[in-house]
Parts: C-alpha cells; sequence; structure tokens
C-alpha cells in the first residue's frame, strides 16, 4: 500500500473492518479506503461510502455516501449502484425518486448484484414505478433464485401466486417458497437481516 499499491490499501481498509486479523478499527480502515478512494480506486469508494452510511469509523454523512457509491457504481462495482437505488427508493440523503432508483437497481443488476435483480425483478412484475413486464420479472427473478438470492426465489413465488408466472412455473407457489426459506436459513441465523425479513415474508404469504 506504502507503495501505490491501490488494491493493497483497500485490502487492508477490509481487514481492519471487519477485524480480521487485526482489532477492528473502522477510523483505521476508513484511512486506507480514503487512502485509494482519492486515487479513484472504485471497490474502496464504496466501502468508505457504507461507512459513512453507517457512521462507521466516520461521521454518518448520506450526501457523502451517496457521492462515493456513485463514484464506485461508474468504477463498475455492481453493490455500489445498489446501495444509491435503496438510497433514492428510502428518501435517504436524497429527494425519493423510484425512477433513478429503478435506473441504478438495473446498472447494479447488470453488473452481477442480484439482490438488485430481485428488487427490479419484484418492481416489473407489479408495475410499481416502471411499465410491468411479466416476462421481464420472471428472467430477472429467476436469475437471481438460481443464484441462491432468496428475494428472487420468493418473487417468483408471488409472481406465482398471483398467476403472473410463465405457466411452465405451474401455478403452486410452494416449491419457490420452500426454495426461499433453503436459501435463507443460514445466513438468517448468521445475523443477516434481508434474509430474516425474506424468510418472514414467505411465512406471512404461506399462512404458516
Amino acid at each position: 500500500c506504502d507503495g501505490g499499491d491501490l488494491k493493497s490499501c483497500t485490502d487492508l481498509g477490509a481487514l481492519h473492518l471487519s477485524g480480521t486479523g487485526v482489532p477492528a478499527n473502522g477510523t483505521i480502515a476508513a484511512s486506507y479506503f480514503t487512502a485509494a478512494c482519492e486515487k479513484s480506486w472504485p471497490s474502496a469508494c464504496h466501502y468508505l461510502a457504507v461507512q459513512h452510511l453507517l457512521g462507521n469509523g466516520v461521521e454518518r454523512n448520506l450526501p457523502k455516501a451517496i457521492e462515493l457509491n456513485t463514484l464506485a457504481c461508474e468504477g463498475g462495482v455492481g453493490p455500489a449502484c445498489g446501495h444509491i437505488g435503496g438510497m433514492y427508493k428510502l428518501g435517504y440523503g436524497v429527494k425519493p425518486d423510484l425512477a433513478r432508483s429503478l435506473r441504478y437497481r438495473e446498472m447494479a443488476c447488470s453488473g452481477g448484484e442480484l439482490f438488485s435483480c430481485s428488487l427490479l425483478g419484484q418492481a416489473l412484475a407489479t408495475g410499481d414505478g416502471i411499465a410491468a413486464d411479466p416476462s421481464k420479472a420472471a428472467t430477472l427473478l429467476l436469475q437471481a433464485c438460481r443464484g441462491n438470492e432468496p428475494t428472487g426465489c420468493f418473487g417468483l413465488g408471488q409472481m406465482v401466486a398471483a398467476g403472473t408466472a410463465p405457466p411452465e412455473m405451474g401455478t403452486d407457489p410452494g416449491a419457490m417458497y420452500q426454495r426461499t426459506m433453503e436459501i435463507a436459513l443460514t445466513p438468517c441465523q448468521a445475523g443477516d437481516s434481508n434474509a430474516c425479513m425474506v424468510a418472514k415474508d414467505v411465512l406471512r404469504e404461506s399462512g404458516t
């Protein structure tokens, strides 16, 4: 890192952030991420954006999180695009803008961020802020589900239950709900709040 290797700076920051092999220290992590981000290393900008979003090791600053995630997103970091989409959806640090949120979700999905593929698929399935397109919705949700992203499987189950899924998926959402639970259980037990939320959604939809 001292020799200018920006990936090494980012990796060191990640170790200090997680406490892997060293005591966890968000302030030290931020110093490494800042050094790399200032020289346009996209993943470092994303790490630093998340720190500003959460106030971990740095002052909580939502506009700064947007700014840094934009740099990361433009640099090809899919999760950064997804975070921006979420912030525009919820109005975190910016005025809520559903259309812009969906554009960033699409960029994130194109970059391989499967959670964003799931959310974009759900929006297309229901016409939430975008023209409904059940065929494209099913394609995105299936892509996410096959990548073991539980929200994608759950979204497919919802489409089956609503009768909007492709005919080859049948009429019983139970198989998709079961697959969702299989994928979500382990990360939920490990503390993944999104996985736990999806599991609760399945229980609500299935009436169990």
